[in-house]
């Protein structure tokens, strides 16, 4: 079983500038992150958070989104970030 999270594109003062990072809740499906990420307040709790973590070279925030873990590790090799085994 693949497990879920919410998951933020990140665009920073690093090299490759973008980035998608994942939020550390995980959900059993797809459909319960979506709605969980729908409901009032996440996206603005997850875009505090990841900006606190990220406070000295975070420059904004981009698309959010529900995916796994293999899909943010493609998502970020094609973004040149490299590979990393799973």
């Amino acid at each position: 079983m693949e497990i879920w999270y919410i998951t933020v594109l990140v665009i920073t003062t690093l090299v490759p500038n973008q980035g998608w990072m994942q939020y550390s809740q995980g959900f059993k499906d797809e459909a319960s992150c979506i709605t969980y990420l729908e409901e009032p307040g996440i996206k603005k709790m997850v875009e505090k958070d990841i900006k606190y973590q990220m406070a000295k070279v975070i420059k904004d925030l981009g698309e959010f989104s529900c995916a796994t873990r293999r899909d943010v590790i493609n998502r970020n090799t094609f973004l040149g970030h490299g590979s990393e085994s799973i």
